[in-house]
């Protein structure tokens, strides 16, 4: 394999800044900003500027197909300045702002795609936050700096092979990521169908109070310096690993040093609910998660509520269901205390009237979750295969660059699903 070390400027014959525009006129275009900006290098045309631009700007600002897209001026202490997209081309025209810096590779030397995945990686990485500087609370790129980022070149073909491998993976991402919002929409559609508006209950549902039919206790009080990020202990599941749509981030991981009472009192199991019942965020007061069976015998912290369902008389699936479709609706937030923090306690939890349809037609509506919950398991984990398989080609192809005969992308190829080329 040829290797050629270059530093980014070398591939370019372009690297020009983007021009601001006035109002809209007869002859406006699409200005992209770094609004239009995606988190995973996409560009969205929603939300376009549309400006009136000057025809001479116009003409040498004209975005081709291939263009990689340099945010210059402006993230903050969460989103570093320098995020990079990748222009593929759209049927309107589009040129590009002023805080917005435009490259274009020379293709004989350099694949864009490339090019793009190594410019993401670096800004993954925090790699592109050696670059920046800050002045009057505006977070700027020192372009030149950022332009003298070496890259290591095998020859094009195996450019194009790693772009191609990268690319595919992700687009298993967003696959997967769509197929999870349609599965999330779908449920409680699903839901209301069968079984109505749970705070009307125009099906006339029998309803008793919740601490009929589910036992709702505290989680422990462990403060958050008592945590572990690496195995010290018992694995506690915090706000942070519950979702807004209901479901477990299971890439947050937390160890608690538990006593053995610690353990016997706050231990959940598969099935169980964990509701957040205190929180500074509105929206979040009643985000509820159900318990997969990997997360039997971890603790829960004091802020989530573990809500353990009487199976003989309702579903906690169905539940779960009804508690998140009453955060969306607004109930909790509504109905919650106003102090420091929003709170929606174990009493009022345990008070709340729930409507009880027969058990059958809940267990009928846990059926169908669990293959919807299903397919998206499958998905998530194609996904984070893909994940892990990009970030390792990214280690070897970007950090210490391509070794001879490694067969990296080979194996790459036959794992996302690509033949050999």
């Amino acid at each position: 394999m040829s290797l050629e070390n270059v530093v980014v400027s070398d591939v370019l014959v372009r690297s020009d800044a983007g021009i601001w525009g006035k109002d809209a006129g007869a002859d406006g275009i699409s200005i992209l900003r770094s609004t239009n900006f995606r988190a995973d290098g996409e560009l969205s045309f929603e939300n376009l500027a549309i400006k009136s631009v000057e025809p001479r700007d116009r003409d040498r600002k004209l975005l081709l197909p291939g263009d990689i897209l340099v945010e210059k001026s402006g993230g903050g202490p969460k989103q570093p300045v320098g995020r990079v997209c990748f222009f593929r081309g759209d049927r309107d025209p589009h040129v590009f702002g002023n805080f917005i810096a435009r490259l274009r590779v020379e293709p004989t030397r350099c694949d864009a795609r490339f090019l793009f995945w190594f410019l993401h990686t670096s800004y993954q990485n925090g790699v592109t936050e050696n670059f920046q500087k800050q002045t009057t609370g505006i977070r700027n790129l020192e372009f030149k700096r950022f332009l003298s980022q070496r890259i290591t070149l095998p020859s094009l073909q195996e450019q194009r092979r790693f772009a191609e491998l990268l690319d595919r993976a992700a687009e298993i991402r967003r696959r997967a990521e769509a197929a999870r919002a349609k599965a999330r929409a779908i449920i409680p559609a699903l839901f209301l169908d069968t079984f109505g508006d749970p705070r009307s209950n125009p099906k006339g549902w029998r309803v008793a109070p919740l601490k009929d039919v589910a036992a709702v206790s505290y989680g422990s009080a462990a403060k958050l310096d008592t945590l572990l990020d690496e195995n010290g202990g018992r694995r506690i599941v915090t706000i942070s690993n519950v979702l807004i749509d209901g479901s477990i981030d299971r890439r947050v991981r937390r160890f608690y040093p538990a006593s053995a009472e610690e353990i016997r009192k706050y231990s959940i199991r598969a099935g169980d609910l964990l509701f957040n019942w205190r929180s500074g965020s509105l929206d979040h007061i009643g985000k509820t998660a159900y318990v997969p069976s990997e997360f039997g015998g971890c603790l829960h912290v004091s802020f989530l509520l573990k809500v353990r369902a009487l199976h003989d008389m309702t579903h906690a699936r169905f539940l779960w269901a009804m508690f998140n479709i009453l955060r969306s609706r607004g109930y909790f937030k509504d109905n919650s205390r106003e102090q420091i923090n929003r709170k929606f306690n174990a009493s009022e939890l345990s008070a709340l009237e729930v409507a009880l349809p027969p058990v059958r037609l809940q267990t009928a509506f846990a059926e169908q979750v669990e293959r919807i919950e299903g397919l998206v398991r499958a998905l998530d984990t194609a996904a984070a295969k893909a994940e892990a398989m990009a970030a390792a080609l990214s280690a070897e192809m970007f950090d210490a660059g391509p070794r001879q005969g490694n067969g990296a992308l080979a194996c790459a190829a036959v794992a996302l699903g690509l033949r050999e080329m």
